[in-house]
């Protein structure tokens, strides 16, 4: 079960960015709607997530629309310099997506060789080429059957 605060049209933030990335990961939402601002687009999937639930259709994130979601995705913002298990997850998942074209050693800092392998990858999916594993980079496909940097990496 989820939890968050109310949102509506106009709300910004990290709780509507953490909302997108729940609907994209459901494929109700397409990843190139995850801005971090609560526009049109995201209302309309939440109230045809109300209609799909038996709650009522107003659009606006609350309580029990919250509890219809499935728990949040493990994703967070990944850069050079970053270390950890998440990062471990990540190099794994770029490991998988570029099979024996890139081979990044897994050892959990994000340094020079998975920042390359990350513009790399940024490029092939033409999304903004930062160097910075946030919400796009994580949810954009990444080839057949649904595929997502987030899920290659183990992450959903």
């Amino acid at each position: 079960m989820n939890t968050g605060p109310n949102l509506h049209v106009g709300d910004i933030g990290t709780h509507v960015l953490r909302l997108q990335s729940i609907l994209v990961h459901d494929k109700l939402l397409y990843y190139s709607n995850i801005s971090g601002i609560y526009d049109a687009a995201t209302k309309t999937v939440v109230k045809d997530l109300q209609l799909a639930n038996g709650l009522p259709q107003t659009g606006n994130m609350n309580s029990p629309t919250w509890a219809v979601l499935p728990a949040d995705t493990k994703t967070k913002t990944l850069l050079f310099g970053s270390r950890g298990l998440k990062v471990k997850k990540l190099q794994t998942g770029l490991n998988r997506y570029f099979g024996n074209q890139v081979v990044l050693t897994v050892d959990g800092v994000f340094g020079r060789q998975t920042e390359d392998a990350v513009f790399r990858y940024q490029k092939e999916r033409n999304i903004t080429i930062d160097g910075i594993v946030g919400y796009a980079t994580w949810w954009v496909p990444a080839g057949g059957a649904g595929a997502t940097l987030a899920s290659l990496s183990g992450l959903v």
